[in-house]
Parts: structure tokens; C-alpha cells; sequence
């Protein structure tokens, strides 16, 4: 068993309904987002749109691992004077609604391929044959 399984922080093997629940989300997220204007600059080409989309992921990343970085415990979570959560949980959050955003506007029905990938990954060798 894991360290992750032993801290409880991972849940039984149904993950059907989890997988459904991350496609809806895709959708939630994304019309979310339209609605706060994130999609109204769009009107290049998708190549020009999926490329910045992208690049607000890669943005959310650096920032989480800036987090990492700066010593800070991952689940320690602080908020600035405004009220705007800070922290590293809540940089992985960020990547994560971007991910989805993107998926639910392309359309991309993330939680069968995900469901999908991590199907294969089971078949797939100790750290898939290579070193970390």
C-alpha cells in the first residue's frame, strides 16, 4: 500500500462515476471562464488560441513550482490581503481549471481518456521502464 493510500488521500478503485464527473466538470469550468471573459480575445485562428491556453497552464505550473521552491509546505495555504487564496494546493488548482477549461472548450471528453490512459498505464512496467 501506498503512503498516499495510507494517508487516506486516495479513494477505493470505482473511479467510474469520478471520470464522468471530470468531463462535466471540463464543461463547468470552461462556461465558467467564458463568462468571465477569458474566451472574447479568440477571434485568431484555434492554433493561436490553443497555443496561449497552453501557455496560461505552463504560467500555473511555474507558479506552483515557485511555491515549492520558496520552502513552502504543499498543503499550507495563505491568503492576501484582498482575500485571494495563495499557496501551492491552490497553484495545482489553477493548472488544473485551465487543463479543463480547454478540454470542455475543444470539446475533448477528458474523463474517458483519462479513464483510457490510466487503463494502459496499469499494463505499462515499474515507473515505465525508465529511471524516474
Amino acid at each position: 500500500m501506498s503512503s498516499l493510500q495510507e494517508s487516506g488521500l486516495i479513494y477505493p478503485k470505482n473511479y467510474e462515476d469520478e471520470y464522468v464527473a471530470l468531463t462535466a466538470l471540463s464543461h463547468i469550468l470552461h462556461e465558467a471562464q467564458v463568462d468571465k471573459g477569458f474566451w472574447e480575445d479568440f477571434e485568431d485562428t484555434w492554433l493561436t488560441m490553443i497555443d496561449r491556453k497552453l501557455m496560461l497552464i505552463v504560467g500555473e505550473v511555474a507558479e506552483a513550482h515557485e511555491e515549492y521552491r520558496s520552502n513552502n509546505d504543499p498543503q499550507h495555504v495563505y491568503y492576501r490581503d484582498d482575500g485571494k487564496p495563495e499557496g501551492f494546493a491552490f497553484e495545482l488548482a489553477d493548472v488544473l481549471i485551465r487543463l479543463l477549461d480547454l478540454a470542455g472548450a475543444l470539446g475533448i471528453d477528458l474523463g474517458a481518456l483519462v479513464k483510457e490512459k490510466h487503463e494502459f498505464n496499469q499494463t505499462r512496467p515499474h515507473k515505465h521502464g525508465r529511471n524516474f
